[in-house]
């Protein structure tokens, strides 16, 4: 029996969608990575977030490769379509004692996926439904219209991503007005406000983080090295969260930066770049904005990858080019306490 049916007749029926993180799994970008051919269907659904398409069997399940679409005469549309239909909206759905909804079992937390799903809550919670997703294998959904259910819920994501055997997102996800999904943005005056900025800092770093593993196992390849030619020192530039002074409202604001040293090849997509000296002390600092007007047209990023990395070169020449984009340092570290 083929893993992956060859018409379009035999997968209809055997087609999921699945909610993974944007680095997962390793190797099957690594393989794509190698061989485009070999790359499997996927969309992006949220920051740092993807559905892939799947064949599921009882005892097996298998990633949907791209050129598998046209051999069964079928669209990547299509093919997600029939992935939603094929999902039960309301199996395995419970209410905890506390009011909040929950969903445990295999892929549940895939269950966000389905169009419209989460628009069922309203009217089931108080204010807009909130979901957190920690897990790949559990869901649960609140409103954010109570102040207990945010504050269960910041502890649901927080604590399940952290403890997780399958990480999925530490974040908050609700619905705009139309229904669909979005993160979770507090007004700047709500008490979670920093907590969901901080969030968006640690889960772009561990993002990151794997995408670092991958990349250095595959710069290991003659053919990898070849093709994104940077240099035998290859140094990526890693993640790193700061905490810059308090807003108006007296939310801390923290933002993600890496290190651009002379040896470093590939730098990661942050709010801020600081080109530092191999001794790590810090020249100028500059908004990403910044760096991508003056050169992300010069060299594209790597290609092949989940997450946008950036070859650099020419440290001392970048150093002047950005001089004039430099943030003041007073806007990029909190206050001491007096």
């Amino acid at each position: 029996m083929d893993e992956i049916p060859n018409t379009w007749s035999e997968a209809r029926s055997l087609l999921r969608a699945v909610l993974r993180p944007v680095v997962a799994p390793q190797a099957v970008w690594r393989a794509a990575a190698i061989n485009p051919d070999k790359a499997v269907v996927r969309r992006e659904f949220l920051p740092f977030l993807h559905q892939l398409l799947v064949v599921d069997r009882e005892l097996l399940r298998k990633f949907v490769p791209v050129s598998r679409l046209p051999q069964w005469a079928a669209s990547e549309s299509l093919a997600f379509s029939q992935a939603y239909a094929n999902q039960s909206p309301t199996e395995g759905i419970e209410r905890r004692p506390d009011g909040i909804w929950e969903v445990r079992g295999p892929d549940a937390a895939s269950r966000l996926l389905l169009p419209g799903w989460l628009s069922f809550f309203r009217g089931k919670v108080s204010g807009t439904p909130l979901v957190a997703i920690p897990e790949t294998t559990t869901l649960f959904i609140g409103g954010d219209g109570s102040t207990e259910w945010r504050q269960e819920l910041v502890r649901l994501a927080a604590v399940g991503w952290r403890e997780a055997e399958h990480p999925l997102s530490p974040m908050l996800y609700s619905i705009d007005p139309k229904g669909t999904v979005i993160p979770w943005s507090p007004a700047p005056q709500d008490g979670s406000h920093a907590w969901v900025s901080a969030t968006r800092c640690a889960f772009a770093q561990a993002c990151y983080e794997g995408l670092g593993e991958l990349i250095e196992d595959l710069y290991s390849l003659p053919s990898i090295a070849s093709r994104w030619n940077l240099g035998e020192a290859f140094r990526v530039g890693s993640v790193e969260v700061a905490v810059g002074p308090d807003d108006a409202h007296g939310n801390p604001t923290p933002y993600t930066f890496t290190r651009w040293r002379p040896d470093t090849s590939v730098i990661p997509e942050v709010d801020v770049v600081v080109l530092a000296r191999p001794d790590d002390k810090a020249m100028i600092a500059v908004p990403w904005s910044a760096f991508d007007s003056v050169f992300s047209k010069e060299r594209p990023r790597l290609d092949g990858l989940p997450l946008a990395l950036w070859p650099v070169a020419n440290w001392a020449s970048a150093l002047e080019r950005l001089r004039p984009f430099a943030l003041d340092p007073t806007t990029l570290a909190a206050k001491d306490d007096e």
